[in-house]
Formats: C-alpha cells, structure tokens, sequence
C-alpha cells in the first residue's frame, strides 16, 4: 500500500495522515501470504473430490431407481404378486453392473415366474356362472349356449 501512496503523491493528490493509515491497513488486510494460496488450493481439491463422490452417488442412486420401476412394471406385466418378495429374491446389484441391464431382468423375472410359480398369478379359465346369474359371453360362446339349450 506504500506504493499506492507514493503514486498517489507523485499524481499530486495529498493524502492527510488518516487517509494514508486507513489505506495502509486496508492493504495489510487483503494482502495474502503464499501459505495462504496453498491453503486454499488444498480445500478446492479437497471440495471437487467431495463433489465428485457425491455426483458418483447420485448418479448410482438414480441407476438404482430407475431399475427398481423397471422391475416393479416387469412384474405387473408378468402378474406377480409381490413386488417386495421377488426384489428379495434377485440379486439387484448384479444389474446395476450389467450392460444390458433391462434385457438380464427381463429374463431373470421370467425365470423366476418358472421357478416360483406361487409369486405369480396363474391363467385360469373364468369359474362357471352361478345359477340364476347369466354367464358373461366371449364371442363365439352364445351361438354355442344356444345350441346346447336347444334354441336354434
């Protein structure tokens, strides 16, 4: 800052006593020692390391639940009883790590609706009506209905 004085006095402009003190403790202030540089470059690295974990996290967080509704619409489409009890069943971190990971699921649900019939739900024939109710016709059924009650 005593530069910044003896310019300001070569310039002409007279700095009373007060001014010149104030300019030389602002300057002491702001000035920063190389030890202080190091410091603060050593908290940035350490901060983009923080960032990065944090974005590498995230970004497993998202793959994880973008997995899990993949899963959960599988096994709606596959009629599946519970979601909660075939997740338990299959290893779900062997998909994240996977390159084809909707393609393995995929047939790792339908493996596992071979294997564990109970978790799914099973194609029956519609139970028959109950008397006095009528049957709810599939087309092609009433021409049959009306055959066997002898109405044609």
């Amino acid at each position: 800052m005593k530069q910044i004085i003896k310019i300001l006095e070569e310039m002409g402009i007279a700095l009373t006593p007060a001014q010149k003190k104030e300019l030389t403790e602002k300057g002491s202030n702001q000035m920063r020692s190389a030890a202080d540089y190091t410091a603060l470059e050593q908290q940035l690295v350490a901060l983009r390391q923080q960032m990065e974990e944090q974005q590498n996290a995230h970004n497993q967080q998202l793959a994880r639940m973008k997995l899990d509704g993949q899963l959960a619409q599988l096994v709606t489409e596959a009629g599946g009883r519970s979601l909660p009890a075939v997740k338990a069943l299959l290893n779900m971190d062997r998909f994240l790590e996977s390159k084809e990971p909707q393609q393995e699921l995929k047939e790792a649900v339908e493996q596992l609706r071979q294997q564990q019939s109970w978790l799914f739900r099973q194609e029956r024939n519609p139970a028959p009506p109950l008397p006095g109710k009528p049957a709810k016709a599939e087309p092609g059924d009433l021409e049959q209905w009306r055959q066997e009650a002898g109405l044609q």
